[in-house]
């Protein structure tokens, strides 16, 4: 989608979530956004909304006009008048508000809330026995099921799940037996909840 027509043609699309979200001036422009929305997803809540909003702090010279993209309080984006330039709009407000209305009506979605707080930070893809497994975007239920014998992929330890049955809640002094390629295996997430991956 081009946000402005004329002028110069966007250069970089920021994609989030896998759907494309904005058109930015650069991959510089795309990186750092990325960033600064990892460190926001850190403290955000996929279960209540997000808010987007814009401010125009007044201009100060030597510093030239600009205005600031903000995801419930904090910044996410800055724009700049060479920003506009390169996007062809009419001016920092205009490009701002028009990233404001994109984001806006991708953060209302609440599926793709949870996607993004639970892959922030977490592999893609992960391979275990052999197979690779796939990060499904979505907070597995805790029952007190998983379980672990230690055993580490890429830095984390693999978790599984065993059958909710009379012997699920006892305590055993050995660590369980790994199953053999499972459907799901999980991964414990920084924010304490458990991720799962699918076998492909």
């Amino acid at each position: 989608m081009v946000l402005f027509p004329l002028g110069a043609l966007p250069r970089e699309v920021w994609r989030i979530g896998g759907k494309n979200a904005l058109e930015l001036p650069s991959a510089e422009h795309v990186y750092q956004a990325e960033q600064r929305l990892a460190d926001l997803l850190d403290n955000l809540d996929p279960a209540q909304p997000w808010t987007v909003e814009v401010v125009v702090p007044p201009p100060s010279k030597p510093k030239p006009r600009l205005a600031i993209v903000r995801l419930n309080g904090q910044t996410l984006l800055e724009v700049r008048p060479a920003d506009a330039t390169a996007l062809g709009a009419g001016g920092v407000e205009e490009l701002a508000n028009a990233w404001k209305r994109s984001l806006n009506h991708l953060f209302s979605q609440p599926a793709l809330r949870q996607y993004l707080v639970v892959a922030n930070r977490m592999p893609l893809q992960i391979t275990y026995q052999g197979r690779p497994y796939l990060l499904r975007g979505e907070i597995a239920p805790d029952r007190g099921l998983f379980r672990t014998n230690g055993k580490k992929i890429a830095g984390r330890v693999i978790f599984w799940e065993i059958p909710p049955d009379s012997r699920a809640y006892q305590i055993s002094p050995t660590p369980p037996s790994e199953p053999n390629q499972p459907s799901t295996i999980y991964l414990l997430h920084r924010r304490l909840f458990f991720v799962p991956y699918q076998r492909s």
